[in-house]
């Protein structure tokens, strides 16, 4: 009997603790923040400038920064921010007499804030402060940002030594910085080739390495950074006949589904948009995806032959695509990818105008 009552009074205290939690995480989720508010901070410095970054207080809602060193994150949109606390502020710079050099705002916060007067700039969601080697000649903050397409890591390299200045921006780069066998710093950068238009880290089709340039080559080039045509060449791969086989496969299947988008009076293709306004709407025939969408899309197999250095494979490839029958279709087609050979080299134009928008942002 007094087991009995002993079981049962250890029950209720279960379910009076237990049921008080499960009230304060259903009371959270309804509300959508912890009554907590506010905001921390840390304080890093370099030569004459303090730098300080600001996190939530909350532990629910810092755990971009919870891994340690220094680390400004922004909150999200439900968070609630004390009167006294900045909650759109994640890194401000100053000098030693607290001149407000740099105002950092997360992404997504403070971007329509933008005041000329200030020296105002919206990073990702999280900026941190890369540990980099002693003889590495800037300061490297991290910035991350996310949405749908995925995670983008950017580095914003600065100039503490001659006043507190921005000298570039380079990424999205998973790895960062890392130094190659004669101790050159490199960073590879992801980039895309997406036909015609629009891009996001999903269709990423390259990556580029560039090299930090030294004080002399600068001198000469005025780039923070070049491309590591070494580098660049130990990723060039050998496709086995296996391979080249599958692709080929693939493409003859490809050839079926844009045969019937031709013919269908009904249903809608977003390959196959006549209707479009754009002058390069046929390039969205190279969108086509594979039937197992980890495998990938069509201009992706295109693009991995070309950056390899077979542009044979790739005009075999384009080939068995396109049906023979595209040319019929003139009178819609734009004049300038009205038949099959317009269409191959509207794609390589259409490549070679990304790989010049490429280089230009570095």
């Amino acid at each position: 009997m007094h087991k009995i009552i002993f079981i049962s009074f250890i029950f209720l205290i279960y379910l009076v603790y237990f049921g008080n939690e499960d009230r304060k995480k259903h009371q959270a989720i309804e509300t959508g923040y912890e009554n907590c508010g506010g905001m921390n901070s840390s304080a890093y410095h370099v030569d004459n400038y303090t730098i300080n970054f600001f996190y939530p207080l909350c532990d629910s809602y810092n755990y971009h920064c919870k891994e340690g060193g220094y680390c400004g994150m922004a909150p999200d949109k439900g968070y609630e921010c004390k009167e006294d606390d900045n909650c759109e502020t994640i890194l401000l710079v100053k000098s030693k007499t607290e001149e407000v050099i740099l105002k950092g705002f997360g992404f997504g916060y403070g971007s329509y804030k933008t005041n000329q007067k200030e020296n105002v700039y919206t990073f990702g969601e999280v900026i941190k402060l890369q540990t980099m080697p002693d003889n590495f000649p800037y300061l490297v903050l991290k910035s991350t940002a996310f949405g749908s397409w995925g995670v983008g890591y950017y580095y914003h390299l600065y100039d503490t030594k001659n006043n507190f200045k921005k000298v570039s921006k380079i990424g999205p780069s998973y790895k960062g910085f890392y130094r190659d066998g004669k101790g050159n710093y490199i960073i590879d950068v992801q980039y895309d080739y997406w036909p015609e238009y629009g891009s996001n880290v999903d269709h990423l089709t390259d990556e580029i390495s560039y090299r930090l340039t030294n004080k002399e080559e600068y001198l000469v080039t005025k780039k923070r950074f070049i491309v590591d045509i070494n580098a660049n060449k130990a990723r060039i791969v050998k496709f086995s006949d296996a391979e080249v086989n599958r692709l080929m496969v693939y493409a003859k299947q490809s050839n079926k589904k844009i045969t019937k988008a031709f013919v269908s009076d009904n249903d809608q293709y977003y390959f196959w948009t006549p209707e479009s306004k754009s002058e390069k709407w046929p390039l969205k025939l190279l969108r086509i995806r594979e039937s197992n969408s980890s495998d990938g899309y069509v201009y992706a197999d295109l693009f991995n032959f070309i950056r390899n250095g077979r542009i044979d494979l790739a005009k075999q490839y384009f080939d068995i695509l396109i049906p023979g029958r595209y040319n019929s279709y003139k009178v819609i087609l734009p004049e300038g990818l009205n038949t099959k050979e317009k269409l191959w080299k509207g794609y390589l134009e259409n490549l070679k105008e990304q790989g010049l928008a490429v280089l230009a942002s570095i």
